[in-house]
Order: C-alpha cells, then sequence, then structure tokens
C-alpha cells in the first residue's frame, strides 16, 4: 500500500482505490467529490481507467489540487479503508496522513463517533495534540462501540496527559472500561499521567498491577509489596 492509493474491496469483488486524480482534461478541483465518484464508477464499470491518474504523490493540499475518491458503498469497505490507511501511515507526512484521514471521515457512511475518533487517531500520532483532544471529545459525544470507547479512554486519557491536562487524564484513565483490545494500556498510561502529576508512588503501584495477572508466579507477593507503596506506613 505505498503506492499512495487505498483499496478497499468493492461489491463485484474488484479493488476500489482510493486515491487523488485528476480526469483526463481537466483539474480535479472542477469537481465535487460525488461528481468524481460518479466518474470513477463509470470508468472503472466500462475498464476504461485511462482518464484516471494519481496527482504528484508529494502534494498533500487536497483543497487546491486533487480530490481524495472514496469507494465506500458500504461501511464495511470504509472500515477497510481506515485499516488500509493505518498500515501505511507511518511512509506519510503529517499534513498528508491528516489530510487523508479527513477526507475519509468526511465521507463514513455511519452517524456515530467512529470517523472523528479515527481522526482523532491520525491528529494523535502526527503530534497534533490540541486538535486530537477535540475529535476525541467529538466522538464521544456522538457515541462509539465498546472497542473504540475503550481505545479512546487510553488515547484521549494520553493526550490530555501529554497536554498537560494531568487530572483530567487521571479522571479518564480512572474511568477507562476493561476491553481485549486494549488489555493493560489503561493503568500503564495512567501510571504514567500520575507520575507526570508528582504521585510516583501511585504510578509505581498501578504499574505494577498492571502486570501482575501476566507473572506465572508471585502474584500474591507483588500485590503486597505493591499495595505497600501507598499504604500509610510507607515503602515495601
Amino acid at each position: 500500500m505505498r503506492a499512495g492509493y487505498l483499496t478497499p474491496i468493492g461489491a463485484a469483488g474488484r479493488p476500489y482505490p482510493l486515491r487523488r486524480v485528476r480526469l483526463a482534461g481537466h483539474s480535479a478541483q472542477n469537481y465535487t467529490s460525488e461528481q468524481i465518484v460518479v466518474m470513477y464508477r463509470r470508468a472503472v464499470l466500462s475498464d476504461d481507467l485511462a482518464g484516471l491518474a494519481r496527482a504528484d504523490a508529494r502534494d498533500a493540499s487536497l483543497s487546491h489540487r486533487a480530490t481524495i475518491v472514496l469507494m465506500t458503498s458500504s461501511l464495511a469497505e470504509w472500515e477497510a479503508s481506515i485499516d488500509a490507511l493505518w498500515e501505511r501511515s507511518d511512509a506519510l507526512g503529517r499534513e498528508e496522513g491528516v489530510a487523508l484521514m479527513r477526507t475519509l471521515a468526511e465521507n463514513c457512511p455511519a452517524g456515530d463517533g467512529r470517523a472523528a475518533f479515527e481522526l482523532a487517531g491520525m491528529y494523535d500520532s502526527l503530534g497534533f495534540e490540541a486538535e486530537a483532544g477535540a475529535e476525541y471529545e467529538r466522538a464521544l459525544s456522538l457515541g462509539l462501540d465498546e472497542a473504540r470507547h475503550a481505545q479512546l479512554a487510553v488515547q484521549y486519557g494520553s493526550t490530555l496527559r501529554n497536554l498537560g491536562r494531568l487530572e483530567e487524564a487521571i479522571a479518564v484513565l480512572e474511568e477507562a472500561p476493561l476491553h481485549e483490545s486494549t488489555g493493560s494500556a489503561p493503568r500503564v498510561v495512567l501510571a504514567l499521567a500520575l507520575h507526570s502529576a508528582g504521585r510516583k508512588d501511585e504510578a509505581l503501584r498501578v504499574a505494577l498491577e498492571a502486570q501482575i495477572d501476566s507473572l506465572p508466579r508471585y502474584q500474591r507477593s507483588m500485590r503486597n509489596y505493591a499495595a505497600a507503596l501507598t499504604s500509610p506506613a510507607g515503602g515495601i
């Protein structure tokens, strides 16, 4: 997935590229996204793709150059496009990664918060912390499935920590729902937030407790040692 486009599978079983395009003889900015999708689908049906060419992959300015076309006749295809974009996200520049994900988010066929969540994650991974925080909050207001809700708690809590909003981060992470998709991550990030807030004994206790269940033995001893870190007597 390194050629500047994504390939979710369409209903007919053929890949639908997600790409910034120019239609033969025309600048892509002369068309709405909906018009480009219609023309693209006609080209796919006729197997005449000669009129489609990728715009310069180095140019991430979607508003003035080319348009990302997302072929999403179903939510499953949209999810596949999201997965494919994340798979190649390390190879993208900051602005390009955000622009690609923003277009995917704008074309999401679902009405819940998953599009905002994915956009927040891209902002987050590329270092746009303030923008990520705003999108996480929007995703929460729109509602999420259990897995994404659990992942959001970890990611949003980490973002709040990075923004210096430590008490908010701690509150979010302490209430993070348990889910197999996040494992002990909420407790690990909580430990980091507590440490940043100067609550170092609590941070160490939480970090230790997050790992105890994975130990093949010594679990009872480790729990006692961890609990002693924040006991009135203090120490181990």
